[in-house]
């Protein structure tokens, strides 16, 4: 497909990494010269130095005949206006990053008024992956699937850990619950495992069910932390607005230091029930004299991911449960491993996989396309929901029937809106939604899960 991208901040990158790796013609604007020579230096892609949103830019750009318009600059109105201008030209479809709270209740209206396919808002998303991390406290990260009622969680094998040194096949005689593991990463190979396949302390394992097999599973394999209920978020970012309404609405309760007066008055005039703090968060004797280590979870949510870094060290070293940190910058992302902070949100990867999934429908039909997609272990593996419709390749045959490409398995179907987790007789129903584990393969349409 033909993609133009308007913006190449870090978000605009991302994006560039992901659709550039799928085999996307695609063209970057942006009128920063130094985020531009960024962008095209490391990847092999046509560049214009230019405002984005100007028609005679656009036209230059191939806007006209663009199968996609990603428009990720920092300024809301600029995405909605180079979109609409998009549109007028000839775009078959366009994407806007709207991030503004006042925003909130207007996306449909914006969406029909200025002709906007895609609206994606990458600070409530990362909201939203929060506040399930926090459902699920030993995990790395956490992805819901059909309205929750099928999650994957990322988990680090810990030391000792009953499930070390288990073969996938004796899991059900171990536990009482049924799950699925559907992806391990042992140290940089990530594996779509089979039954014979042995767990390993120090494995990164996404683990599959509904909430509550979920919940017994780690109670009995004794890697479950309790649920948070009192959360101490420091800086009130728009994710820390997202977040605290989420939170407050789930009965948690929230306190944000806030180093900056004038924010602080505006949270304080649209979160109820939320404690706000009027000081500087990075600094040691306010975390100590908010009494840190009562916390069940402390969220680094700063503007700076080295202060998201240091604060989520301090707070691991007062033993609080949970610690979770935003952080942006890729070189910091590959050495939280080492330095034990291996539970982060990055905004720009959410919204990059949901682009993603959106350029993939595209370029399938309605039925064919994935409902859902979830890049996971370092993006070495993915998740993908499909709908399996009426397909004849499908209905009435079991799993094991199914001739899978290698390294695909089928990790769970939905039906009618309850989960199984499938054994290979397991039969496919027509209206059944599957989702699918692999790795290394670009999956457009749920056919090509098939040799």
């Amino acid at each position: 497909m033909k993609v133009v991208i308007i913006g190449s901040g870090k978000v605009g990158r991302s994006l560039i990494k992901y659709l550039s790796n799928e085999n996307h013609d695609i063209t970057i604007i942006d009128n920063n010269k130094e985020a531009l020579e960024m962008a095209t230096n490391v990847f092999d892609i046509q560049g214009i130095l230019a405002n984005g949103t100007i028609k005679k830019v656009q036209t230059e750009a191939g806007v006209p005949k663009a199968d996609m318009v990603i428009a990720v600059t920092d300024k809301d109105e600029l995405n909605m206006v180079c979109c609409a201008t998009a549109k007028s030209l000839g775009a078959k479809c366009t994407i806007a990053r709207v991030r503004d709270t006042d925003y909130m209740s207007d996306y449909e209206f914006l969406k029909e008024t200025l002709n906007i396919d895609y609206i994606v808002n990458p600070e409530q998303s990362a909201a939203e992956e929060v506040y399930n991390i926090l459902r699920f406290p030993s995990a790395l990260k956490v992805h819901s699937f059909e309205k929750g009622k099928v999650i994957a969680v990322e988990l680090l094998v810990p030391e000792d850990c009953i499930i070390c040194g288990l073969a996938l096949k004796d899991l059900d005689k171990k536990f009482s619950e049924k799950v699925i593991i559907s992806s391990v990463l042992r140290e940089e190979e990530v594996v779509i495992p089979d039954g014979e396949f042995v767990l390993q302390a120090g494995d990164r394992i996404n683990v599959i069910a509904n909430p509550a097999r979920l919940r017994t599973f780690f109670k009995e394999a004794d890697i479950f932390n309790k649920r948070a209920k009192n959360v101490l978020i420091i800086g009130g970012s728009r994710i820390s607005f997202y977040l605290s309404k989420l939170l407050v609405e789930d009965g948690i309760r929230v306190k944000i230091i806030e180093k900056t007066e004038k924010r602080c008055k505006e949270l304080l005039e649209t979160l109820d029930k939320v404690e706000i703090i009027h000081a500087d968060g990075a600094h040691k004797h306010v975390l100590d004299e908010e009494n840190i280590s009562s916390y069940d979870a402390c969220i680094g949510l700063t503007n700076l991911d080295e202060q998201n870094i240091v604060i989520s060290l301090y707070a691991k070293s007062k033993l609080v449960d949970t610690v979770i940190s935003k952080v942006s910058t890729q070189t910091f992302i590959e050495i939280l491993d080492d330095i034990d902070l291996n539970t982060y949100i990055s905004p720009k990867e959410v919204v990059a996989n949901q682009i993603v999934l959106y350029s993939r429908s595209l370029r399938a039909t309605t039925e064919q396309s994935p409902v859902s997609l979830y890049k996971t272990l370092d993006d070495k593996a993915e998740l993908l929901e499909y709908n399996v419709g009426e397909d004849e390749e499908f209905v009435g045959k079991t799993i094991n029937q199914l001739k899978l490409k290698d390294d695909i398995i089928v990790a769970s179907i939905i039906r009618k809106g309850q989960v199984v987790i499938p054994s290979g007789e397991e039969v496919l129903c027509e209206k059944d939604s599957i989702i699918v584990s692999t790795t290394g393969k670009v999956i457009k349409k749920v056919e090509d899960i098939l040799k």
